[in-house]
């Protein structure tokens, strides 16, 4: 969506007092270039391209300093220079200045009417005229060096840059801005702090074209920043449930990568729900006081919006910690019995689980509820209900693991119950302020079990409790 501007912001549009530096040869999606030309059309972006006749020096701050003869008046600066060098080798993509005369013909090229100049560090406040050829030299192996990267490492090595040459320009002036040829997400704070140039209007460039992956989404009444989201990852660390010290580094380091939400690992919601006797617990008090010192030390340093994973992992419960081999516990080895729909074990040797009576299941359904509460209470955001990977809830959905015969198994709808009901019980008991979301491994890729039609229909029919 294109921002409203007031006629003081189209003042200094038109000033040049906003300005943004676009490669020539950063790999933009063609839709970018189509709504950067509109805005040109519009009047509320000036685009030109730089020929062969500008000079280049750079800062020993590498911060450039752009001198118009005149008055500048053009916001978005293509970087055309080098085309000479590189047109007897070609990239494996066009050029900007190529993609936008395919779709019109009405930038300007004003060629010397621009100059780069940097200032004399000598003389403060004068402006010296540096040599083309220290700018010319580098500019071949420059040239190559992008083609290199870019068939090696890809677009977002290449938006880098490795070195001062003019090809570039973009990377050395806003070097945060090192994956533009991907994403068009950022801050305009990173140019008023590397431009020497004034940047005072409230207009953010990338409102307009950034990566769809940086807008702000919604997760019912939950608002997120972009749409990244760290899944949520077993750590295997918990003292008989309670979060450790390595839970406040390990989040905490998470939590400042920028990302829109931060989901728990899966937390179990009772004691033989938990897959190794490292798991996560969310089941009482202390499990509960443990984790709440996390959650607040995270609070106390970053913005991102933090979810919880709750699950049981019925049979595949009772394991050892992947890095001892992840095999099932034996009972006088830290083990327990495990629990499941029907007692059909995992894994051939494992001990059979105990099939779940009618009382097991009301008092795991009251665990899943009892826990979303408690999480509700230390500020999370989100719950993410564990019900992939072969864990208790898709046993109930998978054939293979459901052979239960009351109206908890057999038809898709028997099986479909029991993890529909904790859905609308955690929906219900904590409302709708807070956002519930599940997790769903949409196929056994086993012939005769739970497949992607199957996690369709059950997907309408959650939704219809959201």
């Amino acid at each position: 969506m294109v921002p409203q501007f007031n006629d003081a912001d189209s003042r200094r549009f038109r000033q040049g007092l906003a300005r943004v530096f676009i490669d020539n040869y950063a790999a933009i999606p063609p839709e970018s270039i189509r709504r950067l030309l509109a805005l040109h059309r519009a009047g509320i972006l000036r685009i030109l391209t730089l020929g062969e006749d500008y000079e280049l020096q750079r800062e020993p701050d590498r911060t450039l300093i752009v001198h118009h003869r005149q008055r500048c008046e053009f916001d978005v600066f293509i970087d055309a220079r080098g085309q000479k060098a590189l047109k007897t080798r070609d990239l494996p993509f066009p050029s900007l200045r190529q993609q936008l005369l395919a779709y019109g013909d009405d930038i300007p090229d004003v060629g010397d009417d621009y100059t780069l100049q940097r200032r004399d560090s000598a003389r403060p406040g004068r402006l010296r005229r540096p040599s083309l050829a220290d700018a010319r030299s580098p500019l071949c192996a420059g040239a190559d060096g992008q083609r290199r990267d870019w068939q090696r490492n890809g677009p977002r090595r290449v938006a880098a840059g490795r070195r001062p040459t003019a090809p570039s320009l973009v990377y050395r002036i806003a070097e945060r801005l090192s994956a533009i040829s991907e994403y068009w997400g950022g801050e305009q704070a990173c140019y008023k702090q590397q431009l020497s140039v004034p940047c005072t209007t409230t207009f953010n460039i990338y409102e307009v074209f950034m990566s769809h992956l940086f807008s702000a989404t919604r997760i019912g009444q939950l608002t997120l920043d972009n749409r990244i989201v760290i899944a949520p990852m077993c750590q295997y660390s918990a003292d008989e449930g309670k979060a450790t010290s390595w839970h406040r580094i390990h989040l905490g380091q998470l939590a400042f990568s920028g990302a829109g939400l931060l989901i728990l690992e899966a937390t179990a919601v009772e004691p033989a729900g938990r897959i190794s006797p490292g798991d996560l617990g969310l089941w009482d008090d202390e499990t509960e006081n443990a984790l709440r010192g996390v959650v607040e030390d995270i609070r106390a340093w970053s913005p991102i919006r933090l979810g919880i994973q709750l699950g049981h992992a019925g049979r595949k419960a009772s394991c050892a910690a992947p890095w001892q081999g992840g095999h099932q516990l034996a009972l006088n080895d830290g083990g327990w019995q495990t629990v499941a729909p029907s007692a059909v074990a995992f894994h051939d040797g494992d001990r059979a689980p105990a099939e779940l009576s009618h009382a097991d299941l009301a008092r795991i359904k009251a665990a899943f509820v009892a826990s979303a509460l408690r999480a509700q209470r230390l500020g999370f955001e989100l719950i993410e209900l564990h019900a992939a990977h072969g864990y208790l809830l898709h046993q109930f959905l998978s054939p293979l693991s459901n052979q239960r015969r009351d109206e908890y198994g057999g038809s898709l709808e028997n099986r479909m119950r029991y993890p529909l009901e904790v859905f609308k019980a955690i929906r219900e008991a904590v409302g709708n302020t807070m956002a519930v979301g599940v997790r769903l491994s949409a196929t056994d890729w086993v012939e005769g079990g739970w497949d992607c039609e199957q996690s369709i229909k059950l997907a309408s029919s959650w939704k219809r409790w959201q």
